[in-house]
């Protein structure tokens, strides 16, 4: 369901061998130094992404479930300006080729394109739990399963499709609630702003985190973030979602019959 850009994300952050999340998670040293790097931006922008102005620790995640994905891409997204300071620190350091080669690797993946990615996915991936939380019930009453699905399907299509994840909300609408984390819970999700009286979304936030970073040097290069007009960054990552959005609806579609849920009511 995953389009090729977003496979090789998932690749470079979770599956593939030494996956930068994999790293971060089980290496103390990486670990501590993101640590340090993240209270450093604190201190010297105020605030991580989506105003957060705590050090974030939790990357952890499970590849056989879905919704464990969405922590540690969110997180990543709010942290991202230290994490590519850690990844610059680690790839200049001679002491160890190897940490220094998947630094520099990493580093080449993530761009622009990269970041814009993030929130996309991290939007998408709010929608699509809360959805899939309606299911997940021992008491769920079946004769709502159809509005559930018409109800995912107008937000997923106003948002990606329409290219609204690009707006900012009122905090009151049903498409700021659909992206924001309940109160019972402790995921993360796009935070709303004190001083202003309009929601961000991740995809928002990560433009954000583009503007911030603007270039940063490594191993004689240097890359720059702002070399890609905005509008070509958001005419990718949509082409991208409307692939996996169409590609989604379509397998709920199948899935979900109404056989289909009365067996799982009497399962």
């Amino acid at each position: 369901m995953r389009a090729d850009r977003f496979d090789e994300i998932f690749k470079l952050l979770f599956t593939g061998e030494h996956a930068l999340l994999k790293d971060i998670r089980f290496s103390h040293l990486w670990a501590a130094k993101l640590v340090d790097w993240q209270r450093q931006l604190v201190e010297e922008r105020g605030y991580q992404g989506g105003s957060i102005t705590h050090v974030i620790h939790s990357f952890t995640f499970a590849p056989h479930r879905f919704e464990s994905f969405y922590t540690p891409l969110f997180n990543l997204l709010m942290i991202i300006p230290a994490v590519i300071w850690v990844l610059k620190a680690i790839a200049t350091d001679w002491r160890d080729p190897k940490a220094s080669s998947r630094a520099k690797r990493a580093l080449e993946a993530i761009d622009a394109q990269f970041i814009l990615d993030l929130g996309l996915i991290s939007d998408y991936g709010a929608i699509c739990l809360r959805m899939l939380r309606h299911f997940d019930s021992h008491s769920k009453d079946p004769s709502l399963t159809r509005s559930i699905i018409r109800q995912w399907e107008k937000q997923t299509n106003y948002l990606f499709r329409d290219c609204n994840i690009f707006r900012r909300v009122s905090p009151a609408s049903p498409q700021a609630a659909s992206l924001a984390p309940s109160q019972a819970s402790d995921e993360p999700g796009p935070v709303p702003l004190e001083s202003e009286s309009m929601c961000k979304t991740a995809t928002q936030i990560a433009m954000e985190q583009i503007s911030y970073i603007a270039e940063h040097d490594y191993a004689d290069r240097i890359r720059a973030f702002q070399s890609v007009p905005p509008t070509q960054l958001l005419e990718e990552g949509i082409g991208q979602m409307n692939q996996v959005v169409v590609a989604a609806q379509a397998r709920v579609a199948a899935d979900f019959t109404d056989s289909t849920d009365l067996y799982m009511c009497l399962e």
